[in-house]
């Protein structure tokens, strides 16, 4: 017999630590909502404003050699808006609405593989590369649209 079938303590404890649990949810005046956060930035991407600016900063940071082999075009500024998307949702990037649309358009750009080696070239930690700093960034924008959007 399981250590679970030998008797209804086991499920009893497990009942109260959910009841438990549901009772402190409940009384929790600080919860994220969520699902007003995915239905804000359904269609929403990082605007060119916003990018252009993020992108100038990046551009004054980096060496001559950096500034030269990094683009910051439209095709960039999708990759953020979908690691923007994935910390405002706490969602899988894989599955914003961007990356969606991207798997279903003729000619895509597999928009979702572009996304994991940035977030994987943002874990590395090599110097001069803007990956990681371009995370920190995106992190704090995101953050920035979180709370506009909690805030109602």
């Amino acid at each position: 017999m399981s250590r679970w079938g030998k008797s209804g303590t086991n499920a009893a404890r497990w009942h109260a630590c959910l009841e438990a649990l549901a009772c402190e949810l409940d009384a929790a005046t600080d919860l994220i909502n969520y699902r007003r956060r995915r239905d804000a930035v359904r269609t929403w991407s990082i605007p060119p404003d916003d990018w252009q600016e993020l992108a100038t900063g990046f551009r004054h940071r980096q060496t001559w050699h950096g500034r030269a082999n990094t683009r910051w075009g439209d095709h960039k500024r999708q990759v953020a808006s979908v690691l923007v998307w994935a910390r405002v949702t706490q969602g899988e990037h894989r599955f914003a609405p961007l990356v969606l649309h991207d798997q279903q358009a003729p000619g895509r750009s597999n928009l979702a593989q572009l996304v994991g080696l940035a977030i994987r070239q943002s874990r590395t930690g090599r110097p001069g590369h803007h990956y990681a700093a371009l995370m920190t960034a995106l992190d704090a924008y995101a953050d920035q649209l979180a709370a506009r959007i909690d805030a109602g």
